[in-house]
Formats: C-alpha cells, structure tokens, sequence
C-alpha cells in the first residue's frame, strides 16, 4: 500500500475563514482553501485533479490529509456503487452499466450495448422528431 492510501492520523486544521454552501473553505479570492494549502506545500496543481480529503472533513487543510486524483477516481471512492444493474428501455433487460457522467445517469431512457436496441431507439427517437416537426 502507498504511503498516500494510508491516512495520516494527525489532527485535522480547520479552516476558519469563509465556508462555501458545501461546506469547504474558500480563500478572499474564492478559490478552495484546501487547494491553495496544498499548491503551497506541494506546487501547482492541473485543473483536471481533485484533492480528496482522507479524513472526511472538507473544512480541513491539512496537506497531510488531502491525496490528489482523477474526477473519476473521486467519484469511485464517492460512489462505489457507479457500476451497477440498469434496465434497458427497449427490451427491458438488466445489463450491468458504468455510469461515469452523473448527469447522463437523470435521463430516462437507457439503452444496453445490443445493436438491436440502439436501432430500435434511433427509430423512435426519429419518429418522435418527426411527430413534433409535423
């Protein structure tokens, strides 16, 4: 196991500035507090990574306690559950998705990887365009 996987078992430092309606830290300028804190310590940061804190406390800023990684590992240690049984909306079976954009998740109809559903659902999705052109 990496030294970063291990939490650090020191005490938290609680930001105690301005508090965003998630809950995190922000600097007078807006930006996270706990990214500034560890861009201090560590050097810059790609806007692409996120810093997970460790210790479930978003107030926190200690640099010991926030381990950078993808959008995508965060959401896999957010939600373990991203992958997971769905229904097909054309034949109706379960087949086991990845979900990795959230918001393509909202959207009702959900289509499995069989050929002859994505045809079937491109032929109702242009039938539906022509009823309303008409």
């Amino acid at each position: 196991m990496s030294k970063s996987a291990v939490p650090d078992r020191t005490p938290c430092d609680e930001w105690g500035g301005t508090v965003d309606s998630k809950g995190y830290g922000r600097t007078s300028d807006n930006h996270l507090a706990h990214r500034v804190a560890y861009m201090d310590r560590h050097g810059q940061l790609s806007p692409e990574v996120v810093l997970h804190h460790t210790c479930g406390n978003p107030l926190c800023v200690n640099t010991g306690h926030l381990r950078p990684m993808t959008r995508g590992e965060h959401a896999r240690v957010h939600w373990p559950a991203a992958s997971h049984l769905m229904t097909c909306s054309v034949c109706g079976e379960k087949f086991e998705a990845q979900v990795t954009n959230w918001a393509r998740r909202r959207k009702s109809v959900v289509v499995c990887n069989s050929a002859n559903c994505k045809r079937e659902l491109g032929r109702r999705m242009a039938l539906r365009r022509w009823r309303n052109h008409v």
